[in-house]
């Protein structure tokens, strides 16, 4: 058996082009990655607190800690 197709699986080669709109786009998706996430936690956490309480700052933990990883492309 062939041990070199095993070994291969997900290695991925990836060629980036370091140029002024593709640096500016990933700077400026940062932030708004973080926003979107923020707002997405923020409404239900507001919405449900009438019903159950929270600890302190659990929007902030959840907007930051949502991102170990989760934006691999």
């Amino acid at each position: 058996m062939d041990l070199l197709p095993l070994v291969l699986i997900g290695l991925e080669i990836a060629v980036v082009t370091l140029s002024m709109p593709y640096l500016l786009a990933g700077l400026l998706a940062i932030p708004t990655i973080l926003l979107a996430r923020f707002i997405s936690v923020g409404i239900p956490v507001f919405l449900f607190r009438i019903w159950r309480d929270f600890t302190p700052h659990v929007v902030k933990i959840m907007t930051w800690g949502g991102l170990r990883g989760g934006s691999s492309s």
